[in-house]
């Protein structure tokens, strides 16, 4: 983990097509890794390659897991908090034609069983209002009372 996190680092979006080939086993490794080094190896991985890659294509199976019901709460739970970091780090042309989606899935996350889950999507809902106000403004419109409230 620690040498895909360095490549991604040193080659930047080069990197972007080895990283979308690797970024579904590592979200595997974070879903079912029992041993907590190997989660934790993976996490910061992850946040390398959303860091230092930035590519569009790492952000459908971070909305699949986000999205994923099925999944463990902590997948869900790290995917959400990924794509606040995509929204922190991507530039605003780059997250462009995935908002809707995007939005979708931190909607999505607000009512989601899982506190963590809940706490990570209005950390993620707040920078993506920063980024894209009207569709944020839109999607809490739609927001069922108990989870507007929460924001």
């Amino acid at each position: 983990c620690a040498v895909i996190g360095e490549c991604s680092r040193a080659t930047g979006l080069a990197f972007a097509e080895s990283a979308a080939n690797l970024l579904p086993p590592l979200l595997k490794l974070l879903r079912g890794a029992s041993v907590m080094v190997i989660a934790d190896a993976a996490n910061e991985c992850v946040r390398q390659m959303l860091t230092h890659t930035r590519a569009p294509a790492l952000l459908s199976p971070l909305l699949a897991g986000a999205a994923n019901r099925d999944a463990s709460t902590a997948l869900r739970c790290r995917c959400v908090t990924y794509l606040h970091l995509s929204l922190t780090t991507y530039s605003t042309e780059t997250l462009h034609a995935h908002a809707s989606p995007i939005g979708d899935a931190i909607v999505g996350a607000l009512s989601d069983a899982g506190a963590d889950v809940r706490s990570a999507a209005r950390d993620a809902f707040h920078q993506f209002e920063s980024r894209f106000a009207v569709l944020a403004a839109r999607l809490r419109e739609r927001l069922p009372a108990p989870a507007r409230k929460m924001l």
